[in-house]
């Protein structure tokens, strides 16, 4: 079967059939990686520690989108 073919036929499917075989072909294409989840859950903890420390600011997310939409709208 070729894939137009496969994606027709999923396109027909209901809605909670179209889900499950969304939801089974994203997981397919974000194989867990251990190393890289070690390594991010190492920068996060350290991060952690740095806002609990005090050793850097948070900066509250709506002043983040602010600076973002200000960037990108000039």
């Amino acid at each position: 079967m070729t894939s137009k073919k496969l994606i027709d036929e999923i396109v027909t499917l209901p809605v909670e059939d179209r889900i499950a075989a969304a939801e089974v072909i994203l997981r397919s294409l974000n194989v867990p990686n251990t190393k890289n989840d070690a390594a991010w859950a190492s920068v996060t903890e350290q991060r952690r520690r740095d806002l609990q420390d005090k050793r850097v600011d948070s900066i509250l997310l709506e002043d983040v989108k602010r600076s973002v939409v200000r960037r990108f709208s000039s």
